[in-house]
């Protein structure tokens, strides 16, 4: 819509108002409507990144009655608390932290784990044999169902002031059981701190952000995706690398089903048996619901945030947006300080799926927030959708697309300014 981007300028140009260029940054913890708290007045949690990764301060959920952390931390391919074990026939993850490993609990999972990487179908004849995920492993212990062979191959960058560095991109095949060799797209769990904020976000709100014409004429023409509501009605997506989920009970379903095969009571057909029923799916899905986000850290960033600003990377990583009303006190009118408009945007060849999806090179603008610790902490985690990027910096220089002058501006910065602004980002 014209003037979209208009009202994201006014949005930034408040918070650097209220953050603005004095030289005593004690303000920059206070924003134009309150304490800036990320998650909101609840699900805000403070961490000490000082003492290591702050796991128990992140693992908590304010909405959990037990029931769902069980499930959450509960090795699906074994017995448990009397449950059977139900994984497969074909999976990938044993567990929703063998993927989410940002929510490992304190001395108990480790901590430099590396996430699978998922192997979706690129090609249409693909996906109408195999469906829309190449499992890895099946429950029967025989050979792996699909063995996934990732090349990295090595990508050099050279900053206008000569300064060199090394990316890296991935080629990835399945190879079946049968001695195909089918290209497949590579997916790495998004991190899920506040995915049950993201899922109230106020729809009117994002409805400024969506331009797919670029009417404005300001070369960003992010988009929003339809997707299906609970209650079968149709509203914006706002889950997931491609925005394919409108609430997180369908992302928790598409997990559940796609990476450990499981079938839960909604997406039984006939002659289903169900394996997870309606109560551990809505204790599951309140468990992630409740899932707080990491206080920022942003005392002597205030150069950086400045930085981030002229730079062009708050046309996309919108700082500021409010969730819904909601019976919920965690829920209910929060203002988020997310840094995403949550919008599809074509990110450009360089980080584009493999095959013939029209849509392969659109990527959701992805939440900063905790991006700084999981790089300090999570060093085998990566960032962007297939975990290419090592660090931060490598994930703002594999920017194309809507977001090539973004990263031009980034890249033609002093190295000191660079630092500044990615100094910034590791704080919020």
């Amino acid at each position: 819509m014209p003037g979209s981007r208009f009202a994201t300028g006014l949005l930034a140009a408040a918070f650097v108002a209220a953050c603005g260029s004095a030289t005593d940054d004690r303000s920059f913890a206070t924003g134009p409507f309150g304490p800036l708290a990320p998650g909101g007045t609840h699900l805000t949690r403070s961490v000490d990144a000082s003492s290591g990764w702050p796991g128990e301060a992140l693992t908590e959920s304010a909405l959990d009655d037990g029931t769902g952390r069980d499930l959450f931390y509960r090795n699906w391919l074994t017995e448990a608390q009397d449950r059977p074990p139900i994984l497969g026939p074909r999976y990938d993850a044993v567990s929703c932290t063998a993927c989410h490993v940002e929510m490992a609990r304190p001395g108990v999972d480790a901590l430099d784990a590396r996430p699978p990487l998922i192997a979706r179908t690129v090609m249409a004849e693909h996906l109408a044999e195999f469906g829309p995920q190449l499992q890895r492993f099946r429950t029967d212990r025989a050979a792996p169902a699909f063995e996934l062979e990732v090349t990295w191959t090595p990508v050099p960058f050279t900053y206008p002031d000569g300064t060199e560095q090394s990316l890296r991109s991935p080629q990835a095949h399945a190879l079946t059981d049968d001695g195909r060799r089918i290209p497949v797209g590579l997916r790495a769990a998004p991190l899920l701190f506040g995915w049950g904020l993201m899922e109230r976000i106020d729809p009117d709100m994002l409805a400024y952000y969506d331009d797919p014409y670029d009417r404005n004429g300001d070369g960003i023409s992010g988009r929003s995706r339809p997707a299906v509501r609970d209650d079968g009605s149709i509203g914006p997506g706002l889950l997931g690398w491609k925005n394919a989920h409108a609430s997180l009970t369908a992302q928790v379903r598409a997990a559940l089903v796609h990476d450990m095969g499981i079938t839960s009571v909604r997406d039984c057909r006939q002659g289903c048996d169900a394996e997870l029923s309606e109560p551990d799916l809505h204790a599951l899905t309140d468990f992630v619901r409740g899932i707080g986000v990491p206080q920022h850290r942003l005392d002597g960033q205030r150069r950086g945030q400045d930085l981030f600003g002229q730079a062009g990377c708050a046309q996309c990583h919108v700082p500021v947006v409010q969730t819904l009303p909601d019976p919920r006190p965690e829920l209910d009118r929060q203002w988020l300080w997310a840094y995403s408009d949550l919008m599809l945007h074509d990110m450009g060849p360089g980080l584009a799926d493999p095959g013939d999806n029209a849509e392969g090179r659109e990527w959701r603008t992805a939440p900063l927030w905790g991006v700084g610790l999981a790089e300090r902490f999570l060093t085998g985690r990566g960032f962007l959708h297939d975990g290419r990027a090592r660090t931060l910096e490598e994930a703002i220089l594999w920017h194309g697309g809507e977001a090539a002058e973004a990263r031009d501006a980034f890249a033609r910065l002093p190295a000191g300014d660079r630092h500044a602004l990615l100094e910034f980002v590791r704080s919020l």
